[in-house]
């Protein structure tokens, strides 16, 4: 899978989307549209409705499965950039991922890049302790966050999205999956983002 998209003239007109599933209670969704965020919680069957038309999809979700074991490769990896994340070998992880899958391939079909994230491993990899500070960081305007801590990581999901339509993300890969972060160079303004200037 490429890294980023760097064929989009204007990202911020672009249409991206962010998922927080869950097995037992709604998800969260978010979307950013016009350089615009908002989060909301959905019930399972709104979430593909919800998020149609995005360009590009990250889910707080595994994609993939473990070959052997709890962990993948990629798990491994993330671990040892001091990025905990739960194993998808565990059985109510599996369920998890195995709904995740399904929903990712359904939203491929419908023409999206779906993308793996996980959001307190983007945070802490920034080292920054909130959702406010990365859009900021990367130019998006939040309207609208509701549903508590769920449509929170859905929020920074799309904010992932985003970071892969202006290049400004960044995969832990491992033979069985990707994992993407956003990059550290938007702390140094390294990356010229939309509306602002090259540094």
């Amino acid at each position: 899978m490429r890294n980023c998209l760097n064929t989009v003239s204007k990202p911020s007109e672009v249409k991206v989307a962010g998922i927080d599933p869950s097995l037992r209670r709604p998800s969260g969704v978010a979307v950013i549209e016009g350089g615009r965020l908002k989060s909301w919680l959905a019930d399972w069957g709104d979430v593909a409705r919800d998020v149609s038309g995005s360009l590009v999809i990250a889910i707080d979700a595994p994609l993939t499965l473990p070959k052997s074991g709890y962990f993948r490769d990629v798990d491994k990896a993330m671990v040892k950039l001091g990025l905990r994340v739960l194993p998808p070998g565990w059985r109510w992880m599996r369920e998890l991922a195995l709904r995740s899958i399904e929903l990712a391939s359904r939203l491929r079909e419908g023409g999206s890049i779906v993308i793996e994230t996980h959001p307190r491993s983007v945070l802490k990899y920034l080292n920054i302790g909130s959702l406010e500070e990365l859009a900021s960081l990367l130019g998006v305007t939040i309207n609208e966050v509701n549903g508590g801590r769920d449509a929170v990581d859905a929020a920074v999901c799309a904010l992932v999205a985003y970071s892969y339509v202006v290049c400004a993300s960044e995969p832990v890969k491992g033979s069985d999956g990707e994992i993407y972060l956003v990059s550290r160079r938007v702390l140094n303004h390294n990356i010229a983002l939309p509306g602002s200037k090259s540094y």
